[in-house]
């Protein structure tokens, strides 16, 4: 079947598992300013998170992080980092300030960050004919989204960005109804679907969505690679960077493996690329 291309797909929210999705699935290249928060739709309801999602990005942004609006929050479950609820526009920040961390001290840092961000966001999809938005709700979230919600955030997209074809995907989680019975709703460049896809129940990550269940649904699309050469390689740096850290042992032999194994991996690379035989990375 031939797949849907967009030239932009980005994730909604309301956390940051509908962005890992994106990622799994090769649909989404870069970092977002909606990527890593939440709890927007916790505070005020499924179907006004979307709403105000949609909003905030119609607002390019708009006052997205000002010390002011800022106050301590519960830490989310088993996160290693500090949470701080924004008054102003309702989103949670669980993944900035470390534990313990001084927020004062720690804002220049976070503001510059979610600057490049915005700053991205603006850009690519300003240079996008066609845009696909997706948001997931958290399963925790209370209350049920709605068509007329859908419509409204649909709206708000479109209005800011009006020469491209922006289309969105909305999922509602629905407690004790199956993927393969999933209540779906389409309308003009809008698809609702609600069922249940909790990855637990009870305890710790009550806010963690079974990734799985939504790829017959993004398998259907594409995204063009808008990546420059040098972010390409800076990307790959990073994953092996990532895959390094994820591969430390426990033990110092263990590491000391780790490291001859990387050292000696980029040598053969370096060395096959010289040749011609490899291309360059990225």
């Amino acid at each position: 079947m031939k797949k849907e291309r967009f030239d932009f797909v980005f994730s909604l929210g309301s956390g940051c598992a509908c962005s890992r999705m994106l990622r799994e699935r090769g649909l989404q290249y870069a970092s977002f300013p909606l990527d890593w928060v939440g709890g927007i739709s916790f505070a005020h309801g499924a179907g006004e998170g979307v709403r105000r999602s949609a909003a905030i990005v119609a607002a390019d942004f708009a006052d997205w992080l000002r010390a002011e609006d800022l106050e301590r929050a519960p830490k989310y479950d088993s996160s290693r980092f500090d949470a701080y609820y924004n008054r102003r526009n309702g989103l949670y920040f669980t993944h900035d300030v470390p534990p313990g961390g001084d927020v004062a001290a720690c804002l220049p840092r976070i503001l510059e960050t979610y600057r490049r961000r915005i700053d991205r966001f603006i850009a690519r999809a300003s240079a996008s004919k066609s845009i696909l938005a997706v948001y997931v709700s958290d399963p925790r979230d209370p209350g049920e989204i709605g068509e007329d919600d859908v419509r409204a955030a649909l709206a708000s997209l479109r209005g800011r960005y009006p020469r491209a074809e922006v289309r969105l995907i909305v999922a509602g989680c629905k407690a004790g109804t199956p993927p393969e019975r999933a209540e779906v709703f389409r309308g003009d460049g809008w698809e609702l679907m609600r069922f249940d896809y909790r990855a637990v129940t009870e305890g710790e990550r009550t806010w963690d969505v079974r990734t799985e269940l939504f790829a017959p649904v993004l398998d259907r699309f594409e995204a063009v690679d808008y990546r420059t050469r040098a972010e390409k390689r800076a990307n790959a740096k990073r994953e092996r960077e990532r895959a390094y850290e994820k591969f430390r042992a426990t033990s110092p032999l263990d590491l000391w493996l780790t490291r001859l194994r990387y050292k000696l991996y980029c040598h053969l690379r370096r060395k096959l690329e010289r040749k011609g035989v490899l291309a360059p990375e990225g």
